[in-house]
């Protein structure tokens, strides 16, 4: 049989001989199958992997269990080196600003009770944790 199909991993090669000799009777067939040597020869084949199968490999894997690839792990590189070049400038720039513009103002109260047990405001309400105040908003003169 003629194919052009790979070879299988384990296989033997014998050679073969055909002769053939004439009867008297021509419906009568006589086989006599014979090795002509103890000895076959044996071929094995391994499959090698190459550094870039195995690379193509495990993208494979990555990218079908994980949804990544490499040019997500390109954009992840990229993304790090950028946030540390920012991270550095803006260092670099709050050094060399000088320090006596500074534009921070200090405001200091007491601590506000929840409940307002003045006698001249008997109502009690809640104090807002978490709210921001412009200085625009503040009322030092309060209590």
């Amino acid at each position: 049989m003629i194919c052009n199909c790979l070879p299988e991993c384990d296989y033997y090669i014998y050679s073969t001989q055909f002769s053939n000799v004439p009867l008297h009777n021509m419906n009568d067939i006589i086989l006599d199958v014979h090795y002509l040597g103890q000895t076959s020869f044996r071929y094995k084949t391994d499959i090698v992997i190459s550094q870039m199968d195995l690379l193509v490999s495990f993208g494979g894997i990555i990218s079908l269990f994980l949804g990544g690839s490499l040019l997500s792990v390109v954009e992840l590189v990229y993304y790090l080196v950028s946030a540390m070049f920012s991270s550095l400038r803006s260092r670099l720039k709050t050094k060399e600003e000088p320090r006596n513009r500074s534009s921070v103002i200090h405001v200091h109260t007491r601590v506000l009770p929840v409940l307002d047990y003045n006698p001249l405001k008997p109502r009690a309400r809640k104090i807002p944790i978490f709210t921001n105040y412009g200085l625009a908003e503040l009322n030092f003169n309060r209590y």
